[in-house]
């Protein structure tokens, strides 16, 4: 299987009335690569009116439920059993959604060409070689104590180590309090006393200024 049949299975769980206004992202591309379970599949926007279009869409379906979600998500199982995910609270290009991830493992997007019948895949440059060797470099601050969430997470339950080539600062500063949206699916906090790769990983996270982005 390629990354892009990979791609085509993800969107062919979504009705094909929306597929072309969805641009799928981050984990569910990112297992193609690791070998990880799939948790759920995150669908990213162009804009606000595509976001609420599909999510009207869903909505609408009896063989489609809504559940819970955080805050700019809509949550939706699939009549197979599927959790789709709808991230509502940043929008843009294909490359500017790739570009927003924390970890550069997870900059992975796909898009469907209707006219075509054509799934097309665009990974950040090293993002594939990330995800297939399970390393972890980051490339934006989500919010420090999110980003640390996401990267325990990432190493204790799927075996990622940090990169070997990411500079760290040589000091560690007070935590920047910006928790970011919370991570689907991550609900283990940093450990006391924390291990060796945590203060690691707080040396990298801090030497990135935070954005505003909350990326799942």
């Amino acid at each position: 299987m390629t990354a892009e049949q990979h791609a085509r299975s993800l969107f062919d769980v979504l009705p094909a009335e929306v597929r072309h206004l969805v641009i799928l992202g981050g984990g569910s591309l990112r297992a193609f690569y690791d070998g990880t379970e799939i948790k759920d599949i995150d669908c990213f926007f162009v804009s606000l009116a595509s976001y609420t279009y599909v999510a009207a869409y869903l909505s609408g379906r009896s063989d489609w439920t809504s559940e819970a979600a955080p805050n700019g998500i809509r949550n939706f199982r699939s009549p197979e059993g599927h959790l789709v995910s709808l991230i509502g609270f940043e929008f843009g290009t294909p490359h500017e959604h790739c570009a927003r991830f924390d970890l550069r493992c997870c900059a992975h997007v796909a898009i469907y060409e209707p006219s075509t019948d054509e799934v097309v895949v665009v990974s950040l440059e090293g993002a594939v070689a990330d995800a297939s060797e399970k390393l972890l470099f980051v490339l934006n601050n989500n919010g420090t104590e999110r980003t640390i969430r996401r990267i325990t997470h990432y190493v204790e339950d799927y075996g990622y180590t940090l990169h070997p080539d990411q500079p760290e600062q040589d000091e560690l500063f007070e935590d920047d309090d910006f928790p970011g949206h919370a991570p689907q699916g991550v609900h283990t906090p940093p450990k006391a006393p924390e291990p060796e790769y945590i203060l690691r990983a707080r040396r990298r996270v801090r030497a990135i200024p935070v954005t505003n982005h909350g990326y799942p």
